[in-house]
């Protein structure tokens, strides 16, 4: 099992790469993991939050938050136009469609656990594999924000609403992860630092 930290996802035409909190690889599964302590929420697309004067290309990149084509663009993305190829592989694990106009883009508030879900689940070689991967969110069961109703709890059950009931979007509370992690007595340091850290102790698995 190969573990990396900040993992850099290069195969997605991103401009700047996804960068996955801690990857598992097996070489047959894969896993991007998220971890989260304090946030409100996951991150947004943030091509609706550009401002004229404060952004270069805001003129070629703005989008007012709508899945259609906009500024003479040939595509209803912007990221789409620049290259990034999310669209290419989000209908095959997302009940998306990428052909038709919608007032509300499905991405805008999935878009860092959608783009999770594409860097483990597409290959290098651009093949979407939904058997040999998934990602995974970890989570602090303290933060009202990640129950139902919270902020990221609304975002999370709008992904995993989309992928139709493929597993392919998993979590796990901090809670119960301390909780297997104080079974091996050499990971001690970390079940301590967690604590120390942020007051986060094991619960029942």
């Amino acid at each position: 099992m190969t573990v990396r930290m900040e993992y850099l996802v290069e195969h997605l035409g991103e401009p700047r790469p996804t960068s996955v909190d801690v990857w598992l690889d097996d070489g047959i599964q894969r896993v991007a993991v998220e971890c989260k302590f304090t946030e409100r929420d996951f991150g947004r697309c943030s091509r609706p939050t550009l401002k004229p004067g404060k952004n270069p290309n805001y003129e070629r990149d703005h989008c007012d938050g709508s899945y259609t084509r906009q500024r003479g663009r040939r595509t209803r993305c912007s990221l789409t136009e620049i290259g990034v190829r999310y669209w290419q592989y989000l209908p095959e694990l997302f009940d998306w469609s990428p052909d038709r106009d919608m007032e509300l883009c499905p991405l805008d508030g999935t878009y860092q656990l959608a783009r999770n879900v594409l860097a483990a689940c597409v290959r290098p070689d651009g093949t979407v594999d939904t058997d040999g991967g998934h990602a995974l969110v970890i989570y602090d069961d303290r933060n009202p924000e990640f129950l139902s109703g919270g902020k990221a709890g609304r975002q999370w059950e709008a992904s995993t609403q989309a992928l139709a009931g493929r597993p392919l979007l998993r979590r796990c509370s901090w809670q119960r992860l301390v909780a297997h992690l104080a079974n091996d007595p050499d990971l001690a340091w970390l079940v301590s630092g967690l604590a120390a850290k942020y007051g986060i102790e094991a619960s029942d698995p």
